[in-house]
């Protein structure tokens, strides 16, 4: 006859069974208790013996689980309580006991309460008993949440009148220093909205401005790229940019660009010269920007104007000039080729006019200067035309744009790609 698996459920039973002798023991009574019983009846039969309450599954279908005398049945698995390490101490009700998961810090003896009986706060995972839960270190009422922030780091307790949150209270809440801290409120008055950056203008001793705004109040300076994350800035330091030196403005994105790097090594790396040129010319330094020599000479020269990291800065600077993926050693060398081959294009251009433009194209052919070029390349799958930029005197600014598609065209057609003539941003004047 095939033998009935069964689960001995023994959680509510009183005693720890030890041994096979005392299994056999305790399956004699179960077994008188359940003569006659077909455990398929129901999922788990419960059979309540003098000293407390046994309970019996089937371990898997039978096809008859009838108990009887002559049944042969086979306790393939046991079912006890955990052993408790640490028991609760507040748990009173024998047979109930739980496993002690806090210890309160502020009792003397240093006994174990579990989770039910514990004061847990959120914010921190430190359990009390009722009587060490603690008060809110402002107001010394009962507190309902632990201040998770770095200066705290759970050790105080808030009420909900002095516990800080953002907007909509959702996440954690902090106590008034830390929220100030983690969540600081937007420097613009009556915003109301998080300052999650602050300001990153830095002067000539690395000293940077700090003040907290919101991305709605703050201010981006792309000199990284349209695609990066550019300087923040105030609105304050944003106007004050629009009237210093082309040197200092380099000075600031080499400042900015080094301190941001001491928190965060991945941070974005100090600008290419041409990203230079196109910030110079944002601020109408035409001179500067088309000098990509000038820009070189001046950043390697920056270093020295930063006081006790002026040594640090200039490490800083030197890596970028001839240690990167891409240095400006290299890049100086590509603008060089570019010069040359636009000097080359301006020639072809200047022949057009002097060729067909009579004595005004002729005359103008004599004033223009180059502004620069960038070849025909391929990006992201499209062909990019070359384009020319050519310094038009201000006063020939309209006879330029009557020649301009003419030039075009014959300089695409004398050099096999698309090159397009345009007057670079520099034209009419420069500081």
């Amino acid at each position: 006859m095939t033998a009935v698996d069964v689960i001995l459920d023994l959680r509510q039973w009183p005693d720890r069974v030890r041994d096979p002798a005392g299994l056999t023991a305790l399956w004699d009574q179960v077994e008188r208790a359940l003569d006659g019983t077909d455990l398929r009846r129901r999922p788990e039969n419960r059979v309540t013996l003098a000293r407390g309450v046994v309970a019996v599954r089937l371990a898997r279908a039978e096809a008859a689980a009838v108990i009887r005398r002559d049944t042969a049945v086979r306790v393939v698995n046991v079912l006890e309580k955990p052993r408790l390490r640490h028991p609760c101490r507040a748990c009173a009700t024998p047979g109930r006991e739980s496993e002690g998961v806090f210890r309160c810090p502020g009792c003397d003896d240093g006994g174990w309460l579990c989770a039910g009986h514990a004061q847990v706060l959120d914010g921190a995972l430190i359990g009390t008993c009722r009587r060490h839960r603690p008060a809110c270190a402002e107001c010394g009422t009962t507190a309902t949440t632990r201040c998770p922030g770095p200066g705290c780091r759970g050790r105080s307790a808030h009420c909900d009148k002095h516990r800080r949150s953002r907007a909509g209270g959702t996440g954690w809440a902090y106590c008034p220093g830390c929220h100030g801290t983690l969540l600081p409120d937007c420097a613009i008055a009556k915003c109301g909205n998080v300052g999650s950056a602050g300001c990153e203008f830095t002067d000539d001793r690395l000293r940077g401005c700090g003040q907290r705004l919101c991305p709605e109040h703050l201010r981006r300076w792309q000199v990284y790229g349209p695609e990066r994350l550019g300087l923040a800035l105030c609105a304050r330091h944003e106007t004050a940019l629009s009237t210093v030196p082309a040197a200092e403005l380099i000075r600031r994105i080499v400042g900015g660009t080094w301190v941001r790097h001491q928190s965060d090594r991945r941070a974005d790396p100090l600008p290419s010269l041409r990203a230079f040129g196109y910030t110079l010319r944002n601020f109408k330094h035409f001179t500067q920007a088309n000098d990509p020599h000038w820009i070189r000479r001046t950043l390697t020269a920056s270093g020295d104007a930063f006081g006790p990291a002026a040594a640090k800065v200039r490490e800083f600077v030197r890596l970028r000039d001839t240690g990167t993926a891409r240095p400006w050693q290299r890049e100086i060398e590509e603008l060089d080729g570019d010069r040359g081959s636009g000097e080359k294009l301006l020639d072809q251009a200047r022949a057009v006019l002097r060729a067909q433009g009579g004595r005004d194209g002729a005359r103008m052919a004599g004033e223009l200067r180059l502004g620069g070029y960038i070849a025909p390349r391929r990006i992201g799958g499209e062909d990019r035309p070359g384009q020319l930029y050519v310094l038009v005197p201000r006063g020939r600014r309209d006879l330029f744009r009557t020649w301009q598609a003419a030039m075009s065209r014959d300089l695409t057609r004398r050099n096999g790609s698309e090159i397009v003539v345009l007057p670079d941003r520099g034209s009419g004047g420069a500081r």
